[in-house]
Protein backbone atom coordinates (compact mmCIF):
# COMPACT_ATOMS: atom_id res chain seq x y z
CA UNK A 1 0.00 0.00 0.00
CA UNK A 2 1.06 3.52 -0.41
CA UNK A 3 0.42 6.79 1.49
CA UNK A 4 0.34 10.08 1.27
CA UNK A 5 -1.32 12.82 3.35
CA UNK A 6 -3.03 15.71 1.57
CA UNK A 7 -5.21 19.05 1.50
CA UNK A 8 -7.51 18.90 -1.25
CA UNK A 9 -8.05 22.70 -2.66
CA UNK A 10 -11.52 24.34 -2.74
CA UNK A 11 -14.11 23.11 -5.30
CA UNK A 12 -14.08 26.60 -6.57
CA UNK A 13 -10.35 26.45 -7.74
CA UNK A 14 -11.14 22.92 -9.77
CA UNK A 15 -12.32 24.87 -13.01
CA UNK A 16 -8.33 25.84 -13.40
CA UNK A 17 -7.40 22.05 -13.38
CA UNK A 18 -7.44 20.05 -16.90
CA UNK A 19 -9.84 16.83 -16.33
CA UNK A 20 -7.02 14.89 -17.44
CA UNK A 21 -3.75 15.77 -15.91
CA UNK A 22 -1.36 12.64 -17.35
CA UNK A 23 0.59 9.99 -15.84
CA UNK A 24 -1.90 7.96 -13.11
CA UNK A 25 -3.40 10.77 -11.51
CA UNK A 26 -6.55 10.96 -11.47
CA UNK A 27 -7.44 12.49 -7.89
CA UNK A 28 -9.18 15.51 -7.68
CA UNK A 29 -6.82 18.84 -7.33
CA UNK A 30 -4.93 18.64 -3.75
CA UNK A 31 -1.71 19.88 -2.26
CA UNK A 32 0.23 16.64 -0.66
CA UNK A 33 1.46 17.78 2.94
CA UNK A 34 3.46 14.44 2.84
CA UNK A 35 4.20 11.79 0.68
CA UNK A 36 5.09 8.55 2.80
CA UNK A 37 5.57 5.97 0.57
CA UNK A 38 4.97 2.16 1.17
CA UNK A 39 3.19 0.96 4.50
CA UNK A 40 2.79 -1.85 5.87
CA UNK A 41 -0.90 -3.15 7.29
CA UNK A 42 0.73 -3.27 11.16
CA UNK A 43 1.19 0.54 10.68
CA UNK A 44 -1.89 2.33 9.28
CA UNK A 45 -3.29 2.46 12.43
CA UNK A 46 -0.41 3.98 14.13
CA UNK A 47 -0.29 6.09 10.90
CA UNK A 48 -4.03 7.52 11.71
CA UNK A 49 -3.76 8.27 14.88
CA UNK A 50 -0.51 10.20 14.40
CA UNK A 51 -2.62 12.23 11.86
CA UNK A 52 -5.88 12.85 13.94
CA UNK A 53 -3.35 13.94 16.74
CA UNK A 54 -2.32 16.49 14.80
CA UNK A 55 -4.86 17.92 12.67
CA UNK A 56 -7.85 18.01 15.44
CA UNK A 57 -8.90 21.30 16.34
CA UNK A 58 -6.64 23.28 13.71
CA UNK A 59 -7.86 25.94 11.64
CA UNK A 60 -7.73 26.50 8.41
CA UNK A 61 -4.94 27.10 6.57
CA UNK A 62 -4.06 30.58 4.87
CA UNK A 63 -2.72 30.35 1.22
CA UNK A 64 -2.92 31.88 -2.03
CA UNK A 65 -1.92 30.48 -5.76
CA UNK A 66 1.51 31.87 -6.47
CA UNK A 67 3.85 30.58 -9.97
CA UNK A 68 3.58 28.20 -12.78
CA UNK A 69 6.55 26.03 -12.68
CA UNK A 70 7.75 22.30 -13.96
CA UNK A 71 9.62 19.80 -11.66
CA UNK A 72 12.05 17.67 -13.93
CA UNK A 73 10.85 14.90 -16.21
CA UNK A 74 9.40 11.36 -14.40
CA UNK A 75 7.96 8.65 -14.80
CA UNK A 76 5.05 10.43 -16.83
CA UNK A 77 6.70 13.54 -18.34
CA UNK A 78 7.50 16.56 -16.82
CA UNK A 79 4.78 18.07 -14.17
CA UNK A 80 3.57 21.67 -14.06
CA UNK A 81 2.27 22.92 -11.31
CA UNK A 82 1.19 25.93 -9.42
CA UNK A 83 2.83 27.04 -6.49
CA UNK A 84 0.93 27.16 -2.94
CA UNK A 85 2.05 29.76 -0.53
CA UNK A 86 0.93 29.17 2.63
CA UNK A 87 1.17 30.79 5.91
CA UNK A 88 4.12 28.29 8.53
CA UNK A 89 1.65 26.03 9.43
CA UNK A 90 1.60 24.13 6.15
CA UNK A 91 5.28 23.79 6.84
CA UNK A 92 4.66 22.90 10.37
CA UNK A 93 2.29 20.34 9.84
CA UNK A 94 4.83 18.50 7.17
CA UNK A 95 7.77 18.09 8.98
CA UNK A 96 5.48 17.16 12.35
CA UNK A 97 3.95 14.18 10.79
CA UNK A 98 7.42 13.52 9.07
CA UNK A 99 8.87 13.95 12.46
CA UNK A 100 7.04 11.47 14.28
CA UNK A 101 6.30 8.77 11.88
CA UNK A 102 10.61 8.75 12.09
CA UNK A 103 10.39 8.08 15.74
CA UNK A 104 7.78 5.37 15.70
CA UNK A 105 9.46 3.56 12.81
CA UNK A 106 7.12 4.22 10.05
CA UNK A 107 9.49 5.11 6.95
CA UNK A 108 8.74 7.93 4.88
CA UNK A 109 9.78 7.97 1.17
CA UNK A 110 9.62 11.97 0.46
CA UNK A 111 13.07 12.75 -0.66
CA UNK A 112 13.08 16.24 -1.65
CA UNK A 113 15.28 18.29 1.09
CA UNK A 114 12.66 21.12 1.01
CA UNK A 115 9.42 21.50 1.08
CA UNK A 116 7.67 22.98 -1.85
CA UNK A 117 3.75 22.92 -1.52
CA UNK A 118 2.09 22.59 -5.26
CA UNK A 119 -0.51 21.21 -6.93
CA UNK A 120 0.01 19.56 -10.13
CA UNK A 121 -1.65 21.08 -13.26
CA UNK A 122 -0.68 18.60 -15.95
CA UNK A 123 2.62 16.14 -17.45
CA UNK A 124 3.92 16.80 -20.75
CA UNK A 125 6.70 15.70 -22.77
CA UNK A 126 9.81 16.98 -22.03
CA UNK A 127 10.45 20.34 -24.02
CA UNK A 128 6.63 21.37 -23.80
CA UNK A 129 5.38 24.13 -22.42
CA UNK A 130 1.95 24.35 -20.12
CA UNK A 131 -0.49 26.88 -21.79
CA UNK A 132 -3.66 26.16 -20.09
CA UNK A 133 -5.34 28.26 -17.46
CA UNK A 134 -3.26 28.37 -13.91
CA UNK A 135 -5.42 29.45 -10.77
CA UNK A 136 -5.00 32.66 -8.69
CA UNK A 137 -6.31 34.04 -5.86
CA UNK A 138 -6.48 32.91 -2.21
CA UNK A 139 -7.85 30.20 -0.82
CA UNK A 140 -7.56 27.97 2.74
CA UNK A 141 -7.34 24.48 3.75
CA UNK A 142 -10.14 23.18 5.58
CA UNK A 143 -9.01 19.96 5.96
CA UNK A 144 -5.78 16.96 6.07
CA UNK A 145 -6.70 13.87 4.63
CA UNK A 146 -5.06 10.53 4.36
CA UNK A 147 -5.20 8.42 1.20
CA UNK A 148 -3.92 4.67 1.28
CA UNK A 149 -3.64 2.98 -1.83
CA UNK A 150 -4.32 -0.88 -2.35
CA UNK A 151 -1.89 -1.81 -5.44
CA UNK A 152 -2.54 -4.69 -7.21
Amino acid sequence: MKAYVYAPLPKSTYKFFPDDRGGDDDSAPHCTVLFIGEIADSNVDKLKSILDDETKNRSPIGCHFGELKSFPAGDYGVPWYVEIVADSELERLHKTIWRRLTECGIPVEHSWKEFKPHATLKYLPEGADYDGAVPEGEFTMDSILLDIQERI
